[in-house]
């Protein structure tokens, strides 16, 4: 009776997980919704596209950044199948990187927002997309020219709050799914309580944690309220990862930002690492990157998704669309993860339609040095 008691409880575990992949691919495949009310401006006279098409790209990180791969392919490769390319030479492409890792405190962004702006103006742009709110909140409320055509994506906050609502804006929100991805760890774990929310403290990491937190302290009410932790210090995510034996998992929202005691950044590989051969407890995560380095499973936002939807959004606006008649749009598609490697190791069960559903990794990150250290 205890077998088959099991085996019932590991295909309900199963089924459940169909119906909620499902759920999350009809959520991804909805229509856009208008999230802005701002009053419509008048469509530009000409709807004759331009023969090239000169585009700035401003990016809050670096060159290398994965998810800042992941938008500029979705942007360029979307471009080119519509006729604009680098190669064809009907796309002029000016990338501007702000590189907001090399930067402590939150002041010292405006100097790198004012040289982003800067380099944008001298190129003269037909169209600027900014990615990811650092960039977003800095360069576009202060960009000089209200005429210049502004798409965003990546953006985690509320338009209105980053002062978005303008007659030249439209753009992409980053939609997260937070109540799917604690769905998703209760299918792997059994009889999941206290949990805790782990994040980086950059603007896009803190904006993340804080509305995954309300939404998730409010999804069950009769359930125990998550805790929340946004650091940016190494020693502080340490120690916390160290004591959360109490927890039953820790669902992590962002670990980009996270400095070290000598003032530098922590690879996110070596982190992720870390956290792999420390934590106490497993360990779901909300991005691509983090799960592909050790965490069990999640489902995610696609930057390069976000990017393609940008660039349809660019297509309309040189065709003839005013941005202010053009709504925000949340259909960039989320993607379900599994690391098989990672459940192995937690001995965790394995809902039977992840192996079906997800994009699934199967290798975890090389161990740290026998102390288990980082850059401390």
């Amino acid at each position: 009776m205890a077998l088959l008691g099991a085996r019932a409880r590991s295909l309900r575990r199963g089924l459940g997980l169909g119906l909620l992949a499902l759920t999350c691919g009809l959520l991804s495949c909805s229509a856009a919704r208008e999230f802005d009310s701002r009053p419509p401006a008048p469509t530009p006279v000409s709807s004759q596209a331009p023969r090239t098409l000169r585009l700035a790209w401003v990016s809050s990180y670096t060159d290398r950044d994965p998810w800042t791969l992941q938008i500029q392919n979705g942007i360029l490769e979307t471009l080119a199948r519509n006729g604009y390319s680098r190669v064809e030479d009907t796309l002029e492409w000016e990338p501007v990187y702000m590189n907001i890792a090399q930067y402590v405190l939150p002041s010292h962004i405006a100097p790198a927002a004012d040289a982003a702006i800067a380099q944008v103006q001298a190129f003269q742009p037909d169209l600027v997309i900014v990615s990811d709110d650092e960039a977003i909140r800095t360069v576009i409320p202060h960009y000089p020219d209200a005429q210049t055509p502004f798409v965003y994506c990546g953006l985690n906050n509320d338009a209105q709050e980053y002062d978005l609502n303008r007659p030249n804006v439209t753009g992409v929100l980053e939609v997260l799914r937070p109540e799917q991805n604690l769905e998703i760890a209760r299918a792997f774990v059994n009889d999941t309580g206290h949990y805790l929310i782990l994040s980086d403290a950059s603007a896009s990491g803190r904006l993340m944690a804080q509305n995954v937190y309300q939404a998730l302290k409010t999804y069950q009410p009769d359930a125990p309220e998550p805790d929340l932790l946004v650091t940016a210090q190494w020693q502080t995510w340490q120690a916390e990862v160290l004591g959360a034996g109490d927890y039953d998992f820790i669902l992590l929202t962002s670990a980009y930002y996270v400095w070290d005691s000598g003032g530098q950044y922590m690879d996110q590989e070596t982190l992720l690492a870390w956290m792999l051969e420390n934590s106490p407890v497993p360990v779901f995560a909300m991005s691509s990157r983090a799960v592909r380095y050790g965490a069990v499973a999640g489902l995610a936002p696609s930057g390069y998704a976000q990017g393609a939807r940008a660039a349809e959004l660019t297509l309309r606006i040189i065709h003839g669309d005013s941005p202010a008649t053009i709504p925000v749009d949340t259909s960039a598609r989320s993607v379900l993860l599994m690391n098989l490697a990672a459940a192995r190791k937690w001995n965790l069960p394995i809902p039977l339609a992840f192996p079906l559903l997800a994009e699934v990794y199967e290798v975890l990150p090389l161990p740290l040095t026998p102390q288990g250290g980082a850059h401390d």
